[in-house]
């Protein structure tokens, strides 16, 4: 296991996340109602991460923002990575903007894809829900065309989405450095250096899309 997504408001999160964390597991804060002041806890705890912002927790709200709030927080803000899903559906560009003017060393793609992706649109399984993919990837609950169900994007796709926001260049640091330095928090050592030539290369059509 080398990252474990969990709720900081539940009975025992706090001693959970030290026990991880000393086991060398990222613990990221996600699909959870917290509010500001217990997510900023846990970041003490040892939490690192935040699993697709904006999405499957409490909304921002001015009083309180929750665990988006994360992001300002002098306090926090240098410990903490978030991923976003950069998919089209998931989550408004304005809102992508936003996080990522706040704090955009910490910005990392995710596709939230499911084992749909790359698959024709029709009818798929995630677990044992029943899954719509639409023709332009969209994953929707069978029933309710409203429910997002997971996703089917690919990475490559996530990067153009992005890239028309914050630049080419940017949007590939997101989608590799940055996910590199949280794969490092896994690795059990106290420091990782991220070069040109700690990872596979992967080749893009001048559309970039993956050819190989």
């Amino acid at each position: 296991v080398c990252i474990v997504t969990l709720a900081p408001e539940i009975p025992g999160a706090s001693d959970a996340i030290s026990e991880l964390r000393g086991t060398g597991v990222v613990v990221s804060l996600g699909h959870s109602r917290s509010n500001l002041e217990v997510a900023s806890h846990a970041i003490t705890q040892g939490a690192t991460m935040i699993t697709h912002l904006f999405n499957a927790m409490s909304a921002f709200h001015h009083r309180d923002p929750g665990i988006v709030g994360l992001l300002a927080l002098p306090e926090t803000q240098k410990q903490i990575f978030y991923g976003v899903i950069v998919d089209g559906f998931h989550t408004h560009p304005a809102a992508l903007q936003m996080a990522y003017a706040t704090h955009a060393s910490g910005c990392v793609l995710v596709t939230d894809a499911m084992a749909a992706m790359g698959l024709p649109a029709g009818t798929h399984s995630l677990g044992e829900t029943t899954v719509e993919v639409h023709e332009d990837k969209r994953a929707t609950v069978h029933g309710h065309p409203d429910v997002l169900a997971g996703s089917a994007a690919t990475m490559d796709s996530c990067v153009r989405n992005f890239a028309k926001m914050v630049g080419l260049d940017k949007a590939l640091v997101a989608a590799t450095h940055n996910p590199a330095q949280v794969c490092c928090m896994c690795m059990r050592r106290r420091v990782c250096t991220v070069h040109s030539g700690s990872s596979d290369a992967t080749a893009h059509s001048a559309t970039l899309c993956v050819r190989r």
